[in-house]
């Protein structure tokens, strides 16, 4: 829809990118990656929705 159309613009602006793996039955997974800054501390996260 136009939600993961703005999400993939946003993330795609930041030199990022957006993975989908789709299971059916079980849903859909969307993973997220950015680049952060030299020198942060890079912190995994994974949230599940639903």
């Amino acid at each position: 829809g136009l939600g993961l159309a703005i999400a993939r613009w946003a993330v795609e602006a930041h030199g990022g990118r957006i993975d989908l793996e789709s299971v059916e039955g079980r849903g859909s997974t969307f993973r997220i990656t950015l680049l952060h800054a030299e020198g942060s501390k890079s912190v995994p996260h994974a949230a599940k929705v639903g």
